[in-house]
């Protein structure tokens, strides 16, 4: 087998005249039959010349696009000395869900103090993930990598640079990459899942425990609170989950509603059954508890103290309550009773 069928290679398919292959006047697509009119093939030899080409150049689309998943990288001449003043740099790119982990087999690099003369960068935009330079053996007893890098993205940078002049002949580097799967449930700094993270080749998804919902943002978990009525004369009240965490992106809306002569009373222990999770420093509440009460608007609450009174008279016999969570921090959540009071 060829030593370079591991390379990404170009192919150069000029067309040329008097050998009854695709004439430099015409305007046509490698295709196979039946051939587009107005092509300028008519005769058997030129159709299979045509799929003859259509066929290597089908089979060296599918290889490129397959070698997408690993490649080689190598300084300018290697194994020869590279030149002085060179800058090349080369773009890995593999499916997305997919990172990437790049081998060093050989490096030798004149040597610098930070690497500053010549030197080989890997790099994802701003982040540099290493700059090498000098020379390195094997790490590990009967393996050939003398450094070696992974990262969780499916894009990176290499960049290889040399100075003016260089006193010695060095060889520069050869490089290998390979594109792996990437755990986004445990290899990602940040979390992509709210509750639970569900890993597969080339992806994942999130899921939620039985009594939540998944958002629309396929990454968040909220429970389905609205809708709640109470009829009764007096009654109890609490937010999801109370007296544990509450959960996050929830909108929650609870009506008491009591016979017309009546007005609602509500209660609350503002210390024992209040923790929400306290406002910014601009003073907005990002987890609210609201109470609105005909013209009466009461809130937003926040933090781990009620700021009203223990009992809070309304003036209508109907009362809504709304309860707003972020997907931030949380807290236990809140209690609060109501009667009726003529």
């Amino acid at each position: 087998m060829d030593a370079d069928i591991g390379r990404v290679q170009s192919v150069n398919m000029d067309p040329v005249s008097e050998s009854g292959a695709v004439p430099k006047d015409d305007i046509c697509l490698l295709q196979t039959v039946p051939l587009a009119p107005g092509c300028g093939f008519e005769g058997e030899a030129e159709m299979k010349l045509l799929q003859m080409w259509s066929f290597v150049a089908s089979f060296f689309l599918s290889y490129s696009e397959a070698s997408s998943m690993y490649g080689e990288i190598l300084s300018p001449n290697y194994p020869q000395p590279y030149p002085n003043d060179a800058l090349e740099s080369w773009e890995i790119n593999v499916p997305p869900g997919y990172g990437i982990r790049l081998y060093f087999t050989h490096l030798d690099i004149e040597p610098s103090k930070g690497c500053t003369y010549d030197f080989v960068k890997v790099h994802s935009g701003d982040d540099i993930e290493g700059q090498l330079c000098g020379q390195k053996k094997s790490r590990r007893p009967g393996s050939p990598i003398v450094e070696e890098f992974y990262v969780p993205y499916n894009t990176l940078m290499v960049t290889f640079q040399s100075d003016f002049s260089n006193e010695e002949r060095f060889t520069g580097f050869a490089a290998y990459y390979a594109a792996v799967d990437v755990n986004e449930c445990t290899d990602l700094s940040e979390a992509v899942c709210s509750h639970y993270c569900n890993n597969y080749i080339g992806g994942y998804f999130c899921s939620c425990p039985s009594e939540y919902f998944l958002h629309e943002d396929q990454r968040t978990c909220g429970v389905n609170c609205t809708g709640n009525v109470f009829t009764e004369l007096s009654g109890e009240i609490s937010s999801p989950n109370y007296p544990s965490l509450y959960p996050e992106n929830s909108h929650c809306d609870y009506r008491v509603i009591l016979e017309p002569g009546y007005r609602v009373v509500l209660t609350i222990d503002g210390k024992k059954d209040f923790d929400i999770e306290p406002a910014d420093s601009e003073g907005n509440c990002p987890d609210a508890l609201r109470i609105l009460a005909g013209d009466q608007h009461l809130g937003p609450y926040c933090g781990n103290v009620f700021p009203e009174p223990p009992e809070i008279k309304t003036k209508s016999n109907i009362v809504d309550i709304f309860f707003q969570t972020d997907e931030a921090a949380q807290g236990r959540g809140w209690k609060l009773r109501y009667f009726g009071d003529r």
